[in-house]
């Protein structure tokens, strides 16, 4: 610690964001960060997220003895004045602490650095090159997980200076490639001939199949007559992404394959095009397409749209993924001289050169000469309002794009594989946006161009007709995926064919079906945006037809499950006054009467039944059994039933012990109705209605992780666990809360919002006594990921998710047994028997 402290002050790395002489050095401000949030991590569990954590804390703990090493490289090699045996000795030692990793990194490097620096040659008269070892350091500072920034600079200018890192390779709009991918870029050079090809009145069929089957411009050592092509993408498709990679199938391309049955399913349609032949796919689905009829404007868009969204976007999302796999797998010549996984780093800057490719040229934003992906989501984005500045400026897809390439390049240099597949899930989600907007444009095109309106005649026509078809045939896998009914929309109103019969697409019926999906393939309405302002082309303005839960948008009904709060309200209500209504709040809570259920006896569910139900639903029949949470709780109280034995004991007034007499006795027929009435309405909310919300959310995981038959349903790819997941969030808060949150609450969510204004913990970032308390404001962004995770499949990212919650929903719980600790301890003119039975059923329900 105290030796980044000294460093900084050399290098000018002081201060929470560096640049600084002075303050805490910015390497200890980054490490304690990570300290505190392995933690966290630890502390609840979540073991393999810590792995990250480590490896960023050894690339930060290993930038100080890199400036330790320069430090006396540069004294002993630049200062003569400076020149000693302890300099020199300080210099050895350095280098010696770190030369092992700069081995790892470049074995050139750091035999330089060696032979610049040990021992014995200060003694000989030899000094070190100062330049020769900076610039051997500098060359592993990728690889190391490290930056010129981390680093610093002795001066401002010179040599010693901080280094500028910059690539030998030309960036590709706006990204900077860790390898050479130059002549991968040089395929959009093959398009735009291949497009040039299908100019002017008389086709060149002949001509753009030999830039698409044999190619030109993009060089390739592995490719038989040396040339890397299109075509080459769909026909090496199943080796590439089905059967023959490490982490094969890839899941996207499977969504295609299952969908087309052709694993050249882009070729086939390619190449039929170019031939003017028809085709159908193995599936039959979204065709046929009669290529040999359409005419030249219906081939020369199904060719030309065609190699570029459906051959190379796939192929783009392939290197993403195969970047993964030689980061996990990275033995022998798949690693090089870029990074730690220099394999995997080739592999992605690959898919960023496909996607833009050369003719985008260096810059953010690109040019309007593109031919690839990244031009789609420029021309489209001007369409749909969805630019930065709205029709004008970078596109968001893009923005977006360039974030998570250089976030992802960054992780693989690191070597820290796991980390990456999140970004290629998101990645794949913004350049489906696109592919959706290419496929609406063109159905308004031709769907809306109607006798009398003023593009009639111009919108309408062979051409426009074919651009929806292979827009449509690009994405219509995914959607398919998500919800079959609205593929078959889509297909059965945009695909080839229909034009020639004076058929045109229903656009409002299109866009409906692609708004139904849009949960499930991780995009949003403001995303696609809209074709105009207002009518049926703007942009879809996404609400459930179910009521939000304190702010929580459910992708389910899950209303009269929320009600169960009715029953806690009415049992409340039933102990008011002098004289405790017991029978009827006992029947609130073991019949029941407000949360209808199709599937409980009397067709009502019960808080009663949350704990009497319990050891066949979170020990025994499920999926997961034994939930974790729950096997704490039997195993500190070993009864099934703990909270219902407590609870129904206090409505009796029968004295009762669990059965493993912790916690206990608890003697309700002498304790009084104060203590009973506490005892019955906290431990039905924070006892029953507690863990069974938990019990929701990890049948939200068995459900996605075992979606079958009935249990998947319309709402999402997994709407089982999506239904089990509102339920858990519906119990959580209730219906009292409303929309946004209400004090007429009664169960956990409220309990978290009292108890924040008591510790001084409201508002986003705690410290407040008023507003939304810290804890809930956490939850409603983990209920929202949960959700999001679970509509797109990401069954294994939703535990982690599930154990914060855990932890968040463990808070008020403390500070409820906390507040009443103090108050019978600590305040003698709160000591009432109330007040101590809060204190024993607030532990109660925490102390497993």
């Amino acid at each position: 610690w105290r030796l980044a402290e000294k460093r900084c002050a050399n290098f000018g790395t002081c201060g929470l964001n560096g640049g600084e002489t002075s303050g805490t050095s910015q390497i200890n401000h980054l490490l304690l960060a990570q300290f505190q949030e392995g933690e966290r991590l630890l502390q609840t569990g979540q073991c393999d997220r810590v792995r990250p954590v480590v490896d960023e804390i050894i690339s930060l703990m290993t930038v100080p003895l890199v400036q330790g090493s320069l430090r006396y490289a540069y004294k002993i090699g630049e200062q003569p004045e400076e020149r000693s045996q302890k300099n020199a000795a300080e210099g050895a030692i350095f280098t010696a602490a770190v030369l092992p990793l700069v081995h790892e990194c470049n074995v050139a490097a750091a035999k330089t650095i060696s032979d610049e620096m040990k021992f014995g040659l200060y003694d000989q008269g030899v000094f070190p090159d100062f330049a020769a070892v900076k610039a051997a350091f500098e060359s592993t500072y990728d690889c190391l997980g490290i930056t010129c920034a981390d680093v610093g600079g002795l001066s401002d200018t010179g040599v010693a200076a901080a280094c500028s890192k910059t690539s030998p390779w030309p960036d590709i709009a706006g990204y900077t490639p860790g390898s050479d991918v130059t002549k991968h870029a040089n395929l959009d050079l093959d398009q735009q001939a291949l497009v040039q090809a299908l100019k002017g009145g008389t086709p060149n069929w002949e001509l753009a199949e030999d830039w698409y089957a044999v190619g030109g411009y993009s060089l390739s050592g592995k490719a038989p007559n040396g040339l890397r092509t299109m075509k080459g993408f769909s026909t090496g498709a199943e080796g590439k992404m089905y059967n023959n990679c490490d982490g094969c199938p890839y899941k996207t391309f499977s969504v295609f394959y299952d969908y087309y049955e052709d694993f050249d399913y882009a070729d086939k349609w390619v190449s039929a095009a170019l031939d003017g032949t028809n085709m159908a796919f193995s599936s039959g689905r979204h065709g046929p397409n009669d290529f040999a009829t359409l005419g030249d404007a219906a081939r020369i868009e199904a060719v030309k749209k065609g190699t570029a969204y459906m051959n190379v976007w796939m192929y783009v999302i392939r290197e993403f993924e195969d970047a993964i796999d030689d980061c996990t797998s990275c033995t022998g010549d798949n690693c090089n001289e870029f990074s730690l996984n220099g394999g995997s780093v080739h592999a992605w800057d690959e898919g960023v050169a496909f996607y833009a490719g050369s003719l985008e040229g260096p810059n953010v934003g690109g040019s309007s000469a593109g031919e690839m992906v990244y031009r789609l989501a420029e021309k489209r984005c001007a369409n749909f309002g969805t630019c930065e500045s709205g029709e004008t400026g970078l596109s968001n897809v893009n923005k977006e794009l360039l974030a998570d390439f250089t976030a992802g390049e960054a992780l693989l240099k690191k070597g820290l594989c796991h980390a990456v597949r999140p970004i290629v899930d998101r990645i794949i989600k913004q350049m489906t946006v696109p592919l959706v907007q290419g496929s609406l444009r063109y159905a308004y095109k031709v769907g809306e161009s109607i006798s009398g309106e003023a593009k009639v005649g111009t919108d309408r026509s062979q051409k426009n007709a074919a651009e929806g078809a292979v827009f449509t045939a690009a994405v219509l896998p995914l959607v398919h995926e998500c919800n079959v009914a609205a593929a078959k929309t889509i297909s059965d109103e945009m695909k080839f064919g229909l034009y020639d019969q004076g058929v045109f697409p229903d656009f409002a019926a299109v866009k409906a079906a692609f708004e139904s999906t849009y949960d499930c393939l991780g995009i949003t309405c403001a995303d696609v945006g809209g074709l105009s302002d207002t009518g049926v082309a703007a942009a879809c303005s996404k609400t459930s037809p179910w009521p939000d839960i304190a702010g929580y948008t459910p992708g389910s009904d899950v209303t009269k499950h929320a009600n169960l709060d009715l029953d806690q309200q009415a049992l409340v209500q039933a102990l008011k006054g002098g004289t405790p209504n017991w029978e009827l709040a006992e029947d609130w809570y073991a019949v029941g009467g407000y949360s209808l259920s199709g599937k409980a006896p009397n067709g009502l569910r019960t808080m009663k039944g949350f704990s009497t139900g319990a050891e066949g639903k979170m020990y025994n029949n499920c999926d997961g059994c034994p939930y974790k949470t729950f096997s704490v709780f039997y195993d500190y109280y070993e009864d099934f039933d703990y909270a219902d034995k407590w609870v129904s004991a206090a409505l009796d007034g029968t004295n009762m012990a669990f059965s493993s007499g912790r916690h206990g006795p608890n003697d309700f027929a002498t304790l009084g109705d104060a203590a009973r009435i506490e005892a019955v309405k906290k431990g039905t909310a924070y006892m029953n209605v507690w863990m069974y919300v938990i019990r929701e959310f990890e049948d939200a995981i068995d459900d996605c992780t075992s979606c079958t038959g009935d249990n998947c349903n319309e709402f999402s790819l997994n709407g089982g666990s999506v239904h089990a997941w509102d339920e858990g969030v519906a119990f959580y808060a209730g219906s009292l809360e409303g929309a946004s949150g209400s004090p007429s609450g009664k169960l956990v969510w409220r309990l978290a919002e009292k108890r924040c204004a008591n510790f001084g913990t409201c508002g986003l970032n705690g410290g407040e006594t008023s507003g939304t308390s810290q804890i809930n404001h956490l939850l409603l962004a983990q209920f929202q990921e949960g959700e999001r995770l679970l509509q797109t499949g990401q069954c294994d990212r939703v535990r982690p998710v599930v154990d914060e919650i855990i932890s968040l929903m463990t808070v008020p719980l403390v500070q409820g047994s906390l507040r009443y600790a103090y108050k019978i301890g600590e305040q003698p003119e709160e000591r009432s028997q109330k007040n101590a039975a809060e204190g024993a059923i607030f532990t109660a329900a925490v102390l497993p």
